[in-house]
C-alpha cells in the first residue's frame, strides 16, 4: 500500500513515496534519523559503485592504451617501433653509460655520426632532396636557476650531431628542428631517457626519406650529447652554432618514464601548439604542465628552456615527454627491457604527423610571430582522440558562461519550486559550506592516516614500491571524509539541488579568478561548473523510488569524473615516483612529509571526482547507510595500512637511489696533501643509516661515520644541496683507479694585473684536471666580474656573504680550462672546487654488491680542494 501526503511548496519537494521500509518517508529540507531515499534497499549504492567502476575503467583505458607496435618488416615509408628500438638497443645495451666526459658518450657520438651519414646518402639518392651532416663541439656558459639555486652553467666541447634535409631549391627556407639528447645521467644507461627519443628521431628521419612524397620544408634533426648536464648542448646550439640562424621552429623530444604516455606539456607560439594538435596521430596534452613550469612548481627542466623564444632561445616550438613509470628515471633500472612496447610506436606516429603539419605551415611564409602569438592558450586532449585549444582572451568570456547559466538555472528552479529567497540562500550557503568542509577533511584525513601509519610502523613511503597500497590506504579514507559533512548535516530533495548549484557557482568563480591570473588550468574548474549545471538541469528526475532516474544525473557528471580520474591518476603516480628524488628532508619530521603529501593529494583528487555526486548521495541514501559506509571505509583504510606494514618502501622494480663516491679531500687550503674518504648519500627522506641496517653483508659501520656536509660533494652540485648521507675514512685509491693520475686537480694563477687606479685586479687562472669530468666552483670574496658570463651568479650565505657558483662540464679531453676573475685589489678570493669523474672503484663495487637489490647506485670518484688568492 502506498501512502502520500502533501507538504507546503515553500518547504521544497512536492512528494516522495514510501519505500516500503520502516521510517521510509523523506522530509523536505531535511530527513529524520533512519529515513531512507529511493535506494533504501541499498540498490542506489550498487548504482554508484557500478558508475565508479565504469569511470575508473575508462580512465585506465585513457592512461594505458597505446598503439600497436610495427615490426622490422613494416613498410619502409612508415614509422616502426622495432626499427627505432634497434638504435635504443645499441645506445643503452651495447654502449651503455653515456655521461658527458665518459668514453660511452664519445662512442655514442661516433655511432650517431655513422647513422646520419648513412641516412644522408639515401636522401641524396632521391634527386628531389638534399642532405647535409654536421658535427659540432659547443662551448659557452649561461646564468640560470638550477633547481632553484642561482648558478652559472659553463661547458666546453659538448658534442652535437646533426642531419639536415631539404627539398631541392628550398634550403633558404627556415628549417624545423627536431631535438633529442643521447647522453645519460650518472648511474644510468638511459634507455628511456633518452635513447628512446634518439631512436624515434632516427626512425622518423628514415621514414621521411623513404616516403615517395617529398618533404615540404627543410628539417634539421639534432642529436645532442649534453642535456643531463643541465641543457648545455642546446644552449651552445642557440648561442654559437652556425645552423641556429637556419631554424624557424622546433620539436623537443624528452622522456621521464619508461611506461609511455607522451604528453605535450609546454609550447612557445600559438601556431606551434595548433600544429601539434592538428598533426599528432595520438594527441595528448594538458595546459596544467605549462602552468606548473611557468610557476616554477616543478624543479626540473628540458632542452625546451634553451630553445624556446620564451626563455633563453630563439624559436617557437613544443615540448613532448613520456611520464608513466617514472620510478626507473635516472637509475640503473632505466633499461631497454623496461620500455613498454607500443609506447614508442605511439610517440613516433605522433611526432611523424606533427613534423608533417609543421612543415606544411612553414612551407610558405613563416607563421606570424607577433606579440599576440605569445598570448597564453588553453589546451587539453579528449581521450587522445583530438585536442581542444582556445586563447585566454576567449577563456575570459567562455569561462563566464557557466556562471551566467547557473544563475539562470537558480532563478528558474527557485521560481518553479516556489522556495523562498531565504531558503534558497540558506541551501546555497549550506552546500558551499559542506563542500569546503569536505575538501578540508578529504585532504586532512588521508594525510593524518599517512602520518599515523608511519608512526605505527616506522616505514615511510610504503606506497613507492607498491602503488596499490596508496589506493587501499588513502582512497577509502578520502571518500569517507568527503561524504562526512553531508552525513552530519543531512539534505535531500531540492536542498541537494541547491547544494549542487551553489558548489558549481563557487567553482565557476574560482575558474574566472584563475583565468584572470592567466592560468589555463582554470579550464578544469570551468568544466566542473558545466558538469554541475547539467546535473542541476536533470536533478528533478531523481524524485521517486525508481533507481533508473539516477542515470541522467550520473551521466551528466561522467566527463568530469572520468577526466579527473585519468588526470589525477597520472599526477599521483608521477608525484609518488618523483618523491624519491625531491631531496633528503629534515630527518625528524621529514619521514612523515611524503605520506602526508600523497595522502592530501589523493584526497584532493577524490574530492574533485566526487564533488557533485556527494549531494546526490546524501539525497538518495539514509543517514544510517552513510555512517555505515563511512565506518566501513575507515576500517578498510586502517586494515590496508596495517597489512602494508609487512612491505618494504622499495623493490627491485622501483629502487632507492644512492650515490656513492671515493673522495680525495684537501687537508689544508692550497696544500698538496689529501685525505681519502668514502661517501654515501641519498635524495629521499629515508636515511642511509636505514639502508646500512638492512644490509647485513655490508662491511660499513655507522658508528665509524660522520654526517656528510654540502661542501664534501661540491662536484655534485646542485644535488649536494638536497642530499644527506655519511662519510667514512677510506684507504687511498689504487694507482690504476686514480682518474687524475699523479697530480690532483687544482687551480693555478698565471697572471695578476692591477687596474683602475689600483682599485681592482684581474686574475688569470686555470683549472688543471688531467681528464674531463663534471664539477663546480664555489667562489667567495669581492668578485666584480668574470669570464664565464656578463653577470655574476649569487647565492646568499648564512654569514651574510655571497657565494658565486659555477657548474662546469667538459666532454673532450683537455687538461686545462682557463678563466679570469676581476676582484677588489688587496682582498682575498677563495675558490672551492670539486671534480666528479664517472668511473667506479673496486671498493665501491664491493659495497654495491653488498647492498639489497632494491637499491640503485650511481658511482663516481671525486676530488675536493680549496684555493685562496
Amino acid at each position: 500500500m502506498v501512502r502520500r501526503r502533501r507538504v507546503p511548496a515553500d518547504r521544497g519537494q512536492a512528494e516522495v513515496a514510501d519505500s516500503g521500509r520502516k521510517g521510509g518517508r523523506v522530509k523536505i529540507g531535511g530527513r529524520r534519523r533512519g529515513d531512507e531515499g529511493p535506494g533504501g534497499d541499498w540498490s542506489c549504492v550498487l548504482v554508484f559503485l557500478t558508475y565508479i567502476a565504469i569511470s575508473v575503467a575508462m580512465a585506465s583505458w585513457w592512461i594505458w592504451s597505446t598503439a600497436t607496435p610495427l615490426g622490422l618488416s613494416a613498410p619502409r615509408d612508415v614509422f616502426s617501433e622495432a626499427r627505432a628500438l634497434t638504435h635504443v638497443d645499441v645506445l643503452s645495451r651495447r654502449i651503455g653509460h653515456r655521461q658527458v666526459s665518459s668514453p660511452g658518450n664519445r662512442a655514442a657520438t661516433r655511432y650517431l655520426r655513422e647513422q646520419v651519414e648513412h641516412l644522408a646518402i639515401i636522401a641524396n639518392r632521391r634527386g628531389d632532396m638534399e642532405a647535409e651532416i654536421a658535427m659540432e663541439m659547443v662551448s659557452g656558459a649561461v646564468k640560470d636557476h638550477i633547481f632553484n639555486a642561482e648558478a652559472v652553467n659553463a661547458y666546453r666541447f659538448i658534442p652535437i650531431v646533426m642531419l639536415y634535409l631539404s627539398p631541392i631549391g628550398k634550403s633558404s627556407k627556415p628549417a624545423l628542428l627536431v631535438n633529442a639528447h643521447y647522453d645519460s645521467t650518472f648511474g644510468s644507461t638511459g634507455a628511456s631517457d633518452c635513447a628512446s627519443c634518439v631512436g624515434i628521431g632516427l626512425e622518423v628521419a628514415r621514414s621521411i626519406i623513404e616516403r615517395k612524397a617529398p618533404i615540404q620544408a627543410p628539417l634539421l634533426f639534432m642529436f645532442n650529447g649534453g642535456e643531463e648536464t643541465i641543457m648545455q648542448a642546446a644552449h651552445g646550439f642557440v648561442t654559437s652554432s652556425p645552423w641556429r640562424h637556419r631554424v624557424g621552429a622546433f620539436i623537443n623530444l624528452e622522456s621521464t618514464g619508461s611506461g609511455g604516455l607522451p604528453i605535450l606539456f609546454r609550447y612557445s607560439g600559438i601556431w606551434a601548439l595548433k600544429a601539434y594538435a592538428k598533426g599528432a596521430k595520438h594527441p595528448r596534452g594538458t595546459v596544467v604542465g605549462q602552468d606548473f613550469f611557468n610557476l616554477n612548481v616543478i624543479p626540473a627542466d628540458t632542452d625546451f628552456r634553451m630553445l624556446s623564444m620564451d626563455h633563453h632561445g630563439l624559436y617557437p616550438g613544443v615540448d613532448i615527454a613520456t611520464v608513466l613509470d617514472a620510478a626507473p628515471y635516472h637509475t640503473d633500472r632505466d633499461t631497454f627491457e623496461r620500455i613498454r612496447r607500443g609506447t614508442i610506436q605511439e610517440y613516433g606516429d605522433s611526432v611523424f604527423g606533427v613534423i608533417q603539419e609543421f612543415s606544411k605551415e612553414m612551407a610558405g611564409s613563416m607563421p606570424d610571430l607577433s606579440p599576440s602569438d605569445s598570448e597564453a592558450v588553453v589546451f587539453f586532449d579528449v581521450f587522445h582522440s583530438f585536442m581542444i585549444t582556445y586563447h585566454m582572451s576567449t577563456a575570459v568570456w567562455l569561462h563566464l558562461m557557466p556562471q551566467a547559466a547557473l544563475v539562470l538555472i537558480l532563478i528558474a528552479r527557485a521560481a518553479i519550486g516556489g522556495m523562498s529567497c531565504w531558503k534558497v540562500v540558506q541551501n546555497l550557503v549550506g552546500g558551499i559550506a559542506c563542500a569546503a568542509l569536505s575538501l578540508l577533511l578529504s585532504m586532512a584525513v588521508p594525510g593524518l592516516v599517512g602520518v599515523l601509519r608511519v608512526l605505527a610502523t616506522g616505514k615511510p613511503m610504503i606506497w613507492f614500491a607498491h602503488h596499490i597500497h596508496a589506493v587501499g590506504i588513502f582512497v577509502p579514507a578520502a571518500m569517507a571524509a568527503a561524504v562526512a559533512p553531508w552525513a552530519a548535516f543531512p539534505v535531500c530533495g531540492s536542498g541537494a539541488l541547491y547544494h549542487v548549484v551553489g558548489i558549481s557557482m563557487v567553482i565557476s568563480l574560482c575558474s574566472l579568478y584563475l583565468t584572470n591570473l592567466g592560468l589555463g588550468s582554470s579550464t578544469m574548474l570551468a568544466q566542473g561548473a558545466i558538469s554541475g549545471g547539467l546535473m542541476a538541469l536533470v536533478f528533478p528526475k531523481i524524485a521517486g523510488k525508481k533507481i533508473w532516474r539516477l542515470i541522467p544525473v550520473l551521466f551528466s557528471s561522467w566527463w568530469w569524473v572520468t577526466s579527473n580520474l585519468a588526470f589525477g591518476g597520472v599526477i599521483v603516480e608521477h608525484v609518488m615516483e618523483k618523491l624519491s628524488i625531491v631531496g633528503a628532508i629534515h630527518p625528524v619530521y621529514g619521514i612523515f612529509i611524503p605520506d602526508m603529501v600523497i595522502g592530501a593529494l589523493i584526497g584532493a583528487i577524490v574530492w574533485l571526482c566526487c564533488l557533485f555526486l556527494l549531494p546526490v548521495v546524501a539525497a538518495v541514501t539514509s543517514r544510517r547507510q552513510q555512517w555505515s559506509g563511512i565506518v566501513a571505509l575507515l576500517l578498510f583504510s586502517a586494515l590496508c595500512a596495517f597489512s602494508s606494514s609487512a612491505s618494504l618502501p622499495y623493490s627491485s622494480h622501483r629502487p632507492k637511489r644512492i650515490f656513492m663516491s671515493h673522495i680525495e679531500m684537501q687537508k689544508v687550503p692550497n696544500g698538496d696533501e689529501y685525505e681519502p674518504y668514502f661517501l654515501m648519500v641519498t635524495l629521499d627522506p629515508i636515511s642511509i643509516e636505514s639502508v646500512i641496517e638492512d644490509s647485513p653483508d655490508l662491511n660499513l659501520n655507522v658508528s665509524g661515520a660522520v654526517p656528510a656536509v654540502h661542501s664534501d660533494s661540491t662536484a655534485f652540485f646542485p644535488f649536494n644541496l638536497i642530499s644527506k648521507g655519511l662519510k667514512w675514512h677510506a684507504p687511498p685509491l689504487p694507482a690504476k683507479e686514480v682518474p687524475w693520475g699523479q697530480h690532483h686537480p687544482k687551480i693555478v694563477q698565471t697572471g695578476n694585473v692591477v687596474r683602475a687606479n689600483n682599485e681592482t685586479r684581474l686574475m688569470s687562472l686555470e683549472i688543471h684536471w688531467a681528464a674531463p669530468g663534471w664539477g663546480a666552483l664555489n667562489i667567495t670574496g669581492p668578485i666584480l666580474s668574470w669570464s664565464f658570463t656578463e653577470e655574476l651568479s649569487s647565492v646568499p650565505r648564512g654569514d651574510n656573504g655571497r657565494d658565486h657558483v659555477v657548474r662546469i662540464a667538459q666532454d673532450e679531453d683537455g687538461e686545462v680550462w682557463p678563466f679570469w676573475l676581476e676582484a677588489e685589489d688587496g682582498a682575498e678570493v677563495k675558490i672551492e672546487i670539486g671534480i666528479l669523474y664517472h668511473q667506479t672503484t673496486t671498493f665501491a663495487q664491493e659495497v654495491t654488491n653488498a647492498l639489497p637489490d632494491w637499491t640503485s647506485v650511481g658511482m663516481g670518484v671525486m676530488c675536493s680542494s680549496e684555493w685562496t688568492f
